[in-house]
């Protein structure tokens, strides 16, 4: 049991769910064309969208008011709602919209030959993310007071994705078109391999620009606040005095404290309006079933992650405050090559 005498509502989270909270909803619309192209050859145009309207988030619905022109209260103190600190919301202010061009090229398998071509132009936008997305700087939650300025591009929006697939099976051995007399050794060294690759090119990630206030422009104890930009906040390549330098600290700033003017913490710069660099990777595979007996086949697999050892960034730092803004410290997995073998009976 919670003892009352030993917990105090200004040191404490109070949660809060309205009476009224009515039930999210999301709505899903498509239309599709397909088209047979011949000699194996089928396209696909879609255009696909859906709607997510009253989605909970979270907010502080006792957020601080602003320091007035010369005072410095403490966020407690400045409170609506006395006797309580942080009083966290759920409430169904929350909406996602997503819009895409959807198209597929794909030359159905035939000879021992496929290709698959799928590409990917859409926008997606919420004001908040949810709380396993929120990289890049973003938050899943948000400021109640100044909650209609949170519309922005979604966390995980990547306009541009391409995926390309070939599978090849190659046309050597018992039953194809070369070396279908093979002696028995040959075909089992040069028979019956397939080999895959998938090249994958995808958008960045959204970058959500922020900073630390001081103490006197804090307004809660939760969630991120957006910084000011006053030029392109990306560097150029030609000025970055290093590759992994992407972001300009001369061109986002954290808001000044003046204590002459209202404490505003809230910077000019909207949500999620900067793209990480964008990813490209191409995998490959390589498979072969050997038929030791005719009960036990032996099959070989070979797979190469990022074949071509490709620096994939991943995105930088977004505060402001800290001394390693504009800075990106890692990247998505190097190289990586797996070989397996599985005895079939």
């Amino acid at each position: 049991m919670l003892s009352p005498a030993l917990t105090s509502t200004l040191s404490s989270r109070t949660n809060f769910i309205p009476a009224d909270t009515r039930t999210g909803y999301v709505m899903n619309w498509h239309f599709t064309v397909q088209r047979d192209l011949g000699k194996g050859f089928v396209m696909d145009v879609a255009y696909v969208g859906n709607r997510a309207n009253k989605l909970v988030v979270l907010s502080d619905y006792n957020e601080a008011r602003f320091n007035n022109a010369g005072e410095n209260a403490t966020i407690n103190a400045r409170r609506p709602i006395t006797g309580f600190g942080q009083i966290q919301i759920a409430a169904p202010i929350g909406f996602s919209n997503y819009n895409a061009l959807q198209a597929k090229l794909e030359r159905r398998f035939t000879n021992g030959l496929l290709f698959l071509n799928t590409f990917v132009w859409s926008k997606a936008l919420d004001n908040a993310s949810g709380h396993l997305e929120t990289s890049g700087g973003d938050d899943s939650r948000i400021s109640w007071t100044q909650r209609g300025s949170y519309k922005g591009v979604s966390g995980y929006n990547q306009p541009f994705n391409n995926t390309f697939t070939v599978v090849w099976e190659l046309p050597y051995g018992k039953g194809k078109r070369f070396g279908s007399s093979a002696p028995y050794v040959l075909d089992a060294l040069l028979g019956g391999w397939n080999v895959s690759q998938t090249t994958t090119a995808n958008s960045g990630l959204p970058v959500n620009l922020i900073y630390s206030p001081v103490a006197r422009l804090q307004v809660g104890t939760v969630g991120n606040i957006r910084a000011n930009v006053i030029g392109d906040p990306v560097l150029a390549e030609s000025a970055r005095p290093i590759r992994e330098l992407y972001l300009n600290r001369d061109t986002v700033q954290e808001v000044a404290n003046n204590t002459a003017v209202v404490g505003n913490p809230y910077g000019n710069v909207g949500r999620n309006t900067v793209q990480a660099p964008g990813y490209f990777s191409t995998d490959l595979g390589v498979h072969k079933r050997f038929a030791l007996t005719e009960r036990f086949k032996l099959e070989f697999r070979g797979e190469f992650f990022n074949l071509f050892n490709r620096t994939n960034l991943l995105a930088p730092d977004s505060n402001r405050s800290s001394a390693s803004f504009g800075l990106i410290s890692g990247t998505f997995p190097p190289r990586q090559a797996q070989f397996a073998l599985k005895l079939l009976f």
